[in-house]
């Protein structure tokens, strides 16, 4: 593993943490296809707003190269803690590295995504039983 990266933790902690520490946010690096056909975590109970950027873009996935802007216009305080959730993990570990690699310094990933992508016996935001709107 590259010494960028990142740390991870289960949608419960991160919630958790998100719900102690009045700095932190949730940042949702899905496509805009799958927030309107999956939903999307709510923050509302613990009265937070989710930040939704997408890193990779449809149609060929490639890395959305305005990523680095919109973080910055959404986070610019490069000291708080960022969880970055996908479907499954897997781009939001990559999105998470790369923000560290761009100086915030406490970006963790959200271990078994939004929905866990296709494996349903992973500890998902959605099978944890977390908020979340469609």
């Amino acid at each position: 593993m590259s010494q960028l990266h990142c740390h991870s933790c289960s949608p419960k902690a991160a919630w958790e943490a998100l719900e102690a520490d009045p700095k932190a946010v949730l940042v949702d690096v899905r496509t805009s296809a799958e927030w309107n056909a999956d939903g999307v975590p709510s923050l509302d109970d613990i009265s937070k707003n989710l930040i939704t950027i997408e890193w990779r873009t449809l149609p060929n996935m490639s890395v959305n190269p305005q990523f680095t802007t919109h973080l910055i216009e959404a986070v610019p305080d490069k000291e708080s803690t960022i969880f970055f959730i996908c479907r499954s993990a897997a781009r939001s570990d990559e999105a998470a590295t790369f923000a560290r690699s761009i100086g915030y310094k406490n970006c963790i990933n959200v271990s078994g995504g939004f929905t866990g992508g296709n494996n349903e016996s992973v500890d998902s935001w959605k099978s944890s039983k977390l908020p979340w709107r469609q």
